[in-house]
Protein backbone atom coordinates (compact mmCIF):
# COMPACT_ATOMS: atom_id res chain seq x y z
CA UNK A 1 0.00 0.00 0.00
CA UNK A 2 1.04 3.59 -0.48
CA UNK A 3 0.99 6.03 2.32
CA UNK A 4 0.18 9.55 1.17
CA UNK A 5 1.24 12.32 3.42
CA UNK A 6 -0.21 15.64 2.45
CA UNK A 7 1.07 18.71 4.16
CA UNK A 8 -0.54 22.03 3.40
CA UNK A 9 0.72 25.28 4.73
CA UNK A 10 -1.67 28.18 4.26
CA UNK A 11 -0.62 31.75 5.06
CA UNK A 12 -3.38 34.34 5.01
CA UNK A 13 -2.20 37.94 5.19
CA UNK A 14 -4.26 40.91 6.06
CA UNK A 15 -3.47 42.64 2.78
CA UNK A 16 -2.27 39.70 0.73
CA UNK A 17 -3.96 36.40 0.60
CA UNK A 18 -1.32 33.92 -0.06
CA UNK A 19 -1.99 30.28 -0.13
CA UNK A 20 0.82 27.97 -0.47
CA UNK A 21 0.12 24.33 -0.59
CA UNK A 22 2.88 21.92 -0.58
CA UNK A 23 1.86 18.43 -1.30
CA UNK A 24 4.37 15.78 -0.66
CA UNK A 25 3.67 12.30 -1.82
CA UNK A 26 5.69 9.61 -0.25
CA UNK A 27 5.21 6.26 -1.84
CA UNK A 28 6.31 3.36 0.22
CA UNK A 29 6.32 0.05 -1.61
CA UNK A 30 5.69 -3.04 0.39
CA UNK A 31 8.44 -5.56 -0.22
CA UNK A 32 8.43 -9.28 0.46
CA UNK A 33 10.76 -12.20 -0.18
CA UNK A 34 8.68 -14.52 -2.39
CA UNK A 35 9.16 -18.21 -1.57
CA UNK A 36 10.07 -20.74 -4.24
CA UNK A 37 8.54 -24.16 -4.67
CA UNK A 38 9.60 -27.51 -6.06
CA UNK A 39 6.72 -29.89 -6.84
CA UNK A 40 7.22 -33.62 -7.47
CA UNK A 41 4.43 -35.96 -8.53
CA UNK A 42 4.48 -39.72 -9.04
CA UNK A 43 3.74 -42.99 -7.29
CA UNK A 44 5.33 -44.72 -4.33
CA UNK A 45 7.75 -47.46 -5.42
CA UNK A 46 9.20 -48.49 -2.06
CA UNK A 47 11.92 -45.84 -1.77
CA UNK A 48 12.30 -42.50 0.03
CA UNK A 49 13.18 -39.09 -1.43
CA UNK A 50 16.48 -37.38 -0.47
CA UNK A 51 16.96 -33.61 -0.69
CA UNK A 52 20.06 -31.42 -0.32
CA UNK A 53 19.22 -28.36 1.76
CA UNK A 54 21.69 -25.45 1.25
CA UNK A 55 22.68 -23.21 4.15
CA UNK A 56 22.23 -19.42 3.81
CA UNK A 57 25.12 -17.80 5.78
CA UNK A 58 23.90 -14.21 5.77
CA UNK A 59 20.51 -15.28 7.12
CA UNK A 60 21.92 -17.93 9.45
CA UNK A 61 19.37 -20.57 8.36
CA UNK A 62 18.75 -23.34 5.88
CA UNK A 63 17.05 -22.94 2.51
CA UNK A 64 13.98 -25.16 2.94
CA UNK A 65 11.14 -23.61 4.94
CA UNK A 66 8.52 -26.34 4.55
CA UNK A 67 7.78 -29.77 3.04
CA UNK A 68 4.29 -31.04 2.25
CA UNK A 69 3.41 -34.59 1.20
CA UNK A 70 -0.09 -34.86 -0.30
CA UNK A 71 -0.80 -31.46 1.35
CA UNK A 72 0.21 -32.71 4.81
CA UNK A 73 3.14 -30.77 6.32
CA UNK A 74 6.27 -32.58 7.39
CA UNK A 75 6.44 -31.95 11.12
CA UNK A 76 9.74 -31.23 12.87
CA UNK A 77 11.51 -30.19 9.68
CA UNK A 78 15.19 -31.13 10.17
CA UNK A 79 17.60 -28.19 10.22
CA UNK A 80 20.28 -30.06 8.31
CA UNK A 81 21.92 -29.95 4.91
CA UNK A 82 20.45 -33.37 3.95
CA UNK A 83 16.79 -34.32 4.40
CA UNK A 84 15.16 -37.70 3.90
CA UNK A 85 11.43 -37.60 3.12
CA UNK A 86 10.03 -40.80 4.60
CA UNK A 87 7.32 -42.30 2.33
CA UNK A 88 7.11 -45.73 3.95
CA UNK A 89 3.55 -45.11 5.12
CA UNK A 90 2.25 -45.27 1.55
CA UNK A 91 1.16 -48.36 -0.35
CA UNK A 92 3.01 -49.45 -3.48
CA UNK A 93 1.92 -47.44 -6.54
CA UNK A 94 -0.09 -45.00 -4.39
CA UNK A 95 -0.08 -41.51 -5.91
CA UNK A 96 2.18 -38.94 -4.22
CA UNK A 97 2.63 -35.17 -4.55
CA UNK A 98 5.58 -33.59 -2.73
CA UNK A 99 5.83 -29.80 -2.38
CA UNK A 100 9.13 -28.34 -1.16
CA UNK A 101 8.92 -24.68 -0.12
CA UNK A 102 12.21 -22.76 0.01
CA UNK A 103 13.69 -19.30 0.21
CA UNK A 104 13.80 -17.50 -3.12
CA UNK A 105 17.50 -16.78 -2.72
CA UNK A 106 18.48 -20.46 -2.92
CA UNK A 107 17.34 -23.74 -4.42
CA UNK A 108 17.36 -27.22 -2.84
CA UNK A 109 18.40 -30.24 -4.91
CA UNK A 110 16.21 -33.35 -5.08
CA UNK A 111 18.78 -36.14 -5.33
CA UNK A 112 16.58 -39.00 -6.56
CA UNK A 113 13.29 -37.73 -8.08
CA UNK A 114 13.10 -40.80 -10.35
CA UNK A 115 12.11 -43.10 -7.45
CA UNK A 116 8.51 -41.84 -7.57
CA UNK A 117 8.20 -41.40 -11.32
CA UNK A 118 4.91 -42.58 -12.73
CA UNK A 119 4.94 -46.25 -13.61
CA UNK A 120 5.18 -46.78 -17.33
CA UNK A 121 3.46 -49.56 -19.21
CA UNK A 122 4.53 -53.09 -18.42
CA UNK A 123 7.32 -54.50 -20.58
CA UNK A 124 9.26 -57.75 -20.95
CA UNK A 125 12.89 -56.61 -21.06
CA UNK A 126 14.41 -60.06 -21.51
CA UNK A 127 13.25 -63.66 -22.00
CA UNK A 128 15.79 -66.48 -22.33
CA UNK A 129 15.78 -70.29 -22.19
CA UNK A 130 18.72 -72.61 -21.50
CA UNK A 131 19.22 -76.30 -20.68
CA UNK A 132 17.84 -76.08 -17.16
CA UNK A 133 15.75 -72.93 -16.78
CA UNK A 134 13.48 -70.27 -18.25
CA UNK A 135 14.48 -66.73 -17.26
CA UNK A 136 12.93 -63.31 -17.76
CA UNK A 137 13.17 -59.68 -16.59
CA UNK A 138 10.29 -57.19 -16.52
CA UNK A 139 9.59 -53.55 -15.70
CA UNK A 140 6.41 -51.65 -14.95
CA UNK A 141 4.71 -54.35 -12.87
CA UNK A 142 1.92 -53.53 -10.42
CA UNK A 143 0.88 -55.46 -7.29
CA UNK A 144 -1.47 -58.36 -7.96
CA UNK A 145 -0.18 -59.29 -11.42
CA UNK A 146 0.44 -62.89 -12.51
CA UNK A 147 2.46 -64.68 -15.21
CA UNK A 148 1.42 -67.71 -17.22
CA UNK A 149 4.00 -69.82 -19.02
CA UNK A 150 2.72 -71.58 -22.14
CA UNK A 151 4.37 -74.31 -24.20
CA UNK A 152 3.62 -75.29 -27.78
CA UNK A 153 2.40 -78.90 -27.72
CA UNK A 154 0.62 -81.47 -29.85
CA UNK A 155 -2.75 -79.69 -29.66
CA UNK A 156 -1.43 -76.09 -29.63
CA UNK A 157 -0.37 -73.69 -26.90
CA UNK A 158 -0.93 -75.11 -23.42
CA UNK A 159 -0.54 -73.41 -20.02
CA UNK A 160 2.24 -75.06 -18.03
CA UNK A 161 2.46 -73.01 -14.83
CA UNK A 162 1.22 -69.78 -13.21
CA UNK A 163 3.65 -67.57 -11.28
CA UNK A 164 2.70 -64.57 -9.08
CA UNK A 165 4.40 -61.31 -10.08
CA UNK A 166 6.74 -59.48 -7.71
CA UNK A 167 4.84 -56.23 -8.29
CA UNK A 168 7.80 -53.81 -8.16
CA UNK A 169 8.17 -50.99 -10.67
CA UNK A 170 11.91 -51.48 -11.03
CA UNK A 171 13.33 -54.48 -12.85
CA UNK A 172 11.99 -57.84 -11.61
CA UNK A 173 13.96 -61.03 -12.33
CA UNK A 174 12.48 -64.54 -12.56
CA UNK A 175 13.91 -68.01 -13.11
CA UNK A 176 11.99 -71.31 -13.14
CA UNK A 177 12.77 -74.90 -14.08
CA UNK A 178 12.49 -75.67 -17.79
CA UNK A 179 9.92 -78.13 -19.17
CA UNK A 180 11.88 -79.38 -22.18
CA UNK A 181 11.04 -82.21 -24.55
CA UNK A 182 13.60 -83.89 -26.75
CA UNK A 183 14.30 -81.63 -29.75
CA UNK A 184 12.49 -78.35 -30.44
CA UNK A 185 10.72 -76.49 -27.61
CA UNK A 186 8.75 -73.23 -27.90
CA UNK A 187 7.57 -71.08 -24.99
CA UNK A 188 5.84 -67.75 -24.41
CA UNK A 189 4.84 -65.76 -21.33
CA UNK A 190 1.69 -63.75 -20.63
CA UNK A 191 1.51 -61.12 -17.87
CA UNK A 192 -1.94 -60.10 -16.57
CA UNK A 193 -2.20 -57.10 -14.22
CA UNK A 194 -4.89 -56.66 -11.58
CA UNK A 195 -7.03 -54.66 -14.04
CA UNK A 196 -7.08 -57.62 -16.42
CA UNK A 197 -4.77 -56.13 -19.06
CA UNK A 198 -2.61 -58.76 -20.78
CA UNK A 199 0.94 -58.37 -22.11
CA UNK A 200 2.55 -61.17 -24.11
CA UNK A 201 6.23 -61.89 -24.60
CA UNK A 202 7.80 -62.92 -27.87
CA UNK A 203 7.98 -66.65 -28.54
CA UNK A 204 11.33 -68.17 -27.51
CA UNK A 205 12.70 -71.51 -28.71
CA UNK A 206 15.26 -74.01 -27.48
CA UNK A 207 16.58 -77.28 -28.93
CA UNK A 208 17.09 -79.91 -26.23
CA UNK A 209 19.54 -82.81 -26.55
CA UNK A 210 17.66 -84.97 -24.04
CA UNK A 211 17.46 -88.67 -24.93
CA UNK A 212 14.08 -89.66 -26.40
CA UNK A 213 11.67 -91.33 -23.99
CA UNK A 214 11.36 -95.11 -24.30
CA UNK A 215 8.07 -96.85 -23.43
CA UNK A 216 7.88 -100.35 -21.91
CA UNK A 217 6.78 -103.13 -22.33
CA UNK A 218 5.96 -102.37 -25.99
CA UNK A 219 2.92 -102.51 -28.27
CA UNK A 220 0.95 -104.95 -26.08
CA UNK A 221 0.20 -103.52 -22.66
CA UNK A 222 -2.08 -105.06 -20.04
CA UNK A 223 -2.04 -102.95 -16.87
CA UNK A 224 1.01 -100.68 -16.64
CA UNK A 225 3.15 -98.49 -18.90
CA UNK A 226 6.70 -97.67 -17.79
CA UNK A 227 8.67 -94.72 -19.22
CA UNK A 228 12.42 -94.19 -19.23
CA UNK A 229 11.95 -90.81 -17.47
CA UNK A 230 9.16 -88.64 -16.11
CA UNK A 231 7.12 -86.55 -18.50
CA UNK A 232 3.56 -85.39 -19.09
CA UNK A 233 1.36 -87.70 -21.18
CA UNK A 234 -2.10 -88.08 -22.69
CA UNK A 235 -3.77 -91.32 -23.77
CA UNK A 236 -6.52 -91.32 -26.44
CA UNK A 237 -8.70 -94.09 -27.82
CA UNK A 238 -9.18 -94.75 -31.54
CA UNK A 239 -11.99 -92.15 -31.59
CA UNK A 240 -9.58 -89.42 -30.37
CA UNK A 241 -11.29 -89.26 -26.98
CA UNK A 242 -8.97 -88.33 -24.12
CA UNK A 243 -8.92 -91.21 -21.64
CA UNK A 244 -6.00 -90.52 -19.27
CA UNK A 245 -3.58 -87.66 -18.72
CA UNK A 246 -0.94 -86.98 -16.10
CA UNK A 247 2.76 -86.65 -15.29
CA UNK A 248 5.20 -89.35 -14.22
CA UNK A 249 7.05 -92.44 -15.41
CA UNK A 250 4.53 -95.13 -14.34
CA UNK A 251 1.01 -95.16 -15.85
CA UNK A 252 -1.81 -97.42 -14.72
CA UNK A 253 -3.98 -98.36 -17.73
CA UNK A 254 -5.93 -101.21 -16.11
CA UNK A 255 -9.15 -99.17 -16.18
CA UNK A 256 -9.07 -98.87 -19.99
CA UNK A 257 -11.26 -101.04 -22.16
CA UNK A 258 -9.58 -103.62 -24.35
CA UNK A 259 -8.57 -102.33 -27.74
CA UNK A 260 -6.30 -99.88 -29.55
CA UNK A 261 -5.01 -96.61 -28.06
CA UNK A 262 -2.26 -94.09 -28.59
CA UNK A 263 -0.23 -92.13 -26.06
CA UNK A 264 1.28 -88.67 -26.68
CA UNK A 265 4.82 -88.56 -25.35
CA UNK A 266 6.75 -85.33 -26.00
CA UNK A 267 4.41 -84.46 -28.89
CA UNK A 268 4.92 -87.87 -30.51
CA UNK A 269 1.99 -90.34 -30.78
CA UNK A 270 2.86 -93.94 -29.87
CA UNK A 271 0.26 -96.65 -30.55
CA UNK A 272 -0.39 -99.60 -28.27
CA UNK A 273 -2.98 -102.31 -27.76
CA UNK A 274 -4.58 -103.53 -24.58
CA UNK A 275 -5.47 -107.14 -25.44
CA UNK A 276 -8.14 -109.23 -23.82
CA UNK A 277 -6.77 -111.88 -21.45
CA UNK A 278 -6.61 -115.28 -23.08
CA UNK A 279 -9.50 -117.47 -21.88
CA UNK A 280 -8.67 -121.20 -21.76
CA UNK A 281 -11.68 -123.51 -22.17
CA UNK A 282 -12.41 -125.73 -19.12
CA UNK A 283 -11.89 -129.04 -21.01
CA UNK A 284 -8.59 -127.91 -22.34
CA UNK A 285 -7.47 -126.83 -18.87
CA UNK A 286 -8.44 -130.28 -17.53
CA UNK A 287 -6.48 -132.09 -20.24
CA UNK A 288 -3.50 -129.86 -19.62
CA UNK A 289 -3.63 -130.65 -15.92
CA UNK A 290 -3.86 -134.44 -16.58
CA UNK A 291 -0.94 -134.32 -19.01
CA UNK A 292 1.11 -132.55 -16.38
CA UNK A 293 0.29 -135.26 -13.83
CA UNK A 294 1.28 -137.95 -16.29
CA UNK A 295 4.62 -136.34 -16.79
Amino acid sequence: MSIILQICFCIIGKMILRITCVVIFVLVARTSSFAGEIILTGVYQGRNIFVRNPYIPDQNRFCITGIFVNNFPLNNLPKTSAIQIDLSGFSLNEEITIRIVHDDSCRPLVVNPEVIKQAREFEFLYVQVDDLSINWITTGESPGGVFELEKLKWEGWEKIIQIPGKGQFDNNQYSIEAFHYTGDNSYKLTYTNKEGEKFMSEEVSFYSLLDPIVMYPGEKIYDWISLSRETDYKIYNDYDTLMIKGFGDEINVSMLDYGDFYIILEDEPVRFNRPKPEIIPRKKRKKDQESKKGN
